[in-house]
């Protein structure tokens, strides 16, 4: 009998991975992207008020940026979206999807 307990765990990411590599581009978060990475913006998790601030700043589905810089622990990050830099914490970072432009 096999023992059941101990057997490896399959990751949403490592099931999907390949399939989304062969239907196009990958989708990640932001706090994904490494420095100097091209990517878009595809859409924001949150709610409305949050939402709202986000896409004040610039931070529009199909909006391509670049990430500047990161601080030395990973936040804060420094895009450059829209002709200007934006600085955004890590909170920011885990709700904005974006996919890799190539």
């Amino acid at each position: 009998m096999p023992d059941l307990l101990f057997h490896p765990v399959i990751t949403t990411r490592q099931i999907y991975l390949p399939i989304v590599e062969f239907l196009g581009n990958l989708i990640m978060l932001l706090k994904e992207i490494k420095i100097g990475q091209q990517s878009r913006i595809v859409r924001l998790l949150s709610d409305d008020t949050y939402c709202r601030r986000l896409c004040e700043m610039g931070f529009l589905p199909g909006t391509p940026f670049v990430i500047k810089h990161r601080a030395p622990f990973g936040y804060p990050i420094s895009i450059e979206i829209r002709g200007y830099e934006v600085i955004i914490g890590a909170h920011d970072a885990s709700i904005i999807e974006v996919e890799d432009v190539r």
